[in-house]
């Protein structure tokens, strides 16, 4: 060892000190994992007297039910299911429930509808009809594509695919409009909508940030809207408005995206900015 060349020295050094970060790593996570607890008890300690005035009374039994009814399947609970909850056990019945719910069919349609609502916002059907862009977000509820994945989908659809172009809807019902684009990405993808700061740092908020805002809109200002043309299932010409371009960044943003879900941190769109435009 003593008439080895020091480059295999450092090497041996540095091998000694990775193992000892990776083992130290684990160890981590071990202690990480078994202090973990269940987001129902996070929320909880959220819930400090403080904020004891954003506490409501708590509700009986059938009031509970409607509203499950109500956020999973966006329809009421009929008198049958209600005798049946309220006659059974209290022991594990909320959560037997939950499943029900979320296994009936209904909720496949609310999840449809919610997301139609929540990406387009009642939107009129100017590019994409309305069988496809349903059928595509049926597929997605019924594949069970979870919401990150789903969103990145979005991003990424190239105008060139015609297998994508459902997700395209994002964009060309927007007209093309860079900063529409922007600031719903910023509001639907990131829970943050920067439209105040398009113009000027928030006055009240101080992490909303012009800065942020045209961060985002340097990923979609490239992009333009444009007239092409392509075939139908049974091989016809047709025309049809495309976003061109809009993959370069849209592919960058989402390198972002699978970094920043499932949560949100802070100043996003900077780091997003400056890190993706070095890519």
């Amino acid at each position: 060892m003593n008439g080895a060349n020091p480059s295999w020295r450092r090497a041996i050094l540095a091998l000694g000190f990775l193992c000892a970060l990776i083992t130290a790593g684990l160890s981590g996570r071990s202690v990480a994992f078994a202090q973990a607890v269940s987001l129902s008890q996070r929320i909880d300690e959220l819930s400090t007297p403080e904020f004891g005035w954003l506490r409501a009374d708590r509700m009986d039994d059938s009031q509970a039910l409607r509203r499950l009814s109500l956020d999973l399947r966006n329809t009421a609970p009929t008198a049958e299911e209600m005798d049946l909850f309220l006659a059974s056990a209290p022991e594990g019945r909320w959560e037997q429930w939950v499943d029900r719910f979320l296994a009936d069919p209904m909720h496949q349609e609310r999840m449809v509808d919610w997301y139609d609502k929540t990406l387009m916002q009642r939107r009129a059907f100017q590019n994409v009809d309305r069988p496809t862009w349903l059928a595509y977000l049926r597929q997605t509820v019924d594949g069970k594509v979870p919401l990150d994945e789903t969103l990145r989908g979005v991003v990424r659809s190239t105008w060139w695919n015609r297998q994508e172009r459902a997700q395209q809807r994002f964009y060309l019902d927007r007209g093309g409009d860079p900063h529409a684009i922007a600031r719903d990405i910023g509001r639907i993808f990131f829970g943050k909508d920067m439209q105040c700061a398009q113009c000027h740092d928030h006055p009240q908020i101080d992490d909303y940030l012009q800065i942020d805002y045209h961060g985002l809109l340097a990923f979609v200002s490239p992009s333009s809207l444009v007239e092409g043309k392509t075939t139908d299932e049974k091989g016809a010409d047709r025309s049809c408005r495309c976003m061109r371009s809009v993959h370069l960044g849209m592919l960058r943003l989402s390198r972002s995206l699978t970094k920043v879900f499932p949560s949100v941190r802070p100043r996003v769109y900077r780091v997003a900015w400056r890190v993706l435009s070095l890519i």
